[in-house]
């Protein structure tokens, strides 16, 4: 796998020191290969680092709206249920008259 890299471990190392990163993580886009985890890891790592914005942001003025919307989006299937129930019971009573129920 070595002589099919496309960007060098020199290249790999000078580019962490300029920009300060600790670690890097080889994948491979032709393969696939270490890219779930990377997103594991990455995700884990952002969590970790603002998992005390996370909660302020989680305040009872963000739940309140959450449960608005929420709602509204319920009221909202709900209405289209209701306009496709009424829709097909039209048809069937169409059908029914056609077919002398």
């Amino acid at each position: 796998m070595e002589d099919q890299r496309e960007v060098s471990v020199e290249k790999i190392e000078a580019f962490k020191r300029e920009k300060n990163i600790e670690f890097s993580f080889e994948t491979s886009a032709r393969t696939g290969e270490n890219i779930e985890e990377l997103f594991i890891i990455a995700s884990k790592l952002l969590y970790n680092n603002f998992k005390d914005k996370i909660a302020a942001m989680v305040s009872p003025i963000h739940f309140y709206f959450f449960i608005l919307t929420q709602l509204f989006c319920s009221l909202e299937r709900r209405s289209h249920e209701k306009e496709k129930n009424k829709k097909i019971e039209k048809i069937s009573r169409k059908r029914c008259k056609r077919i002398s129920c």
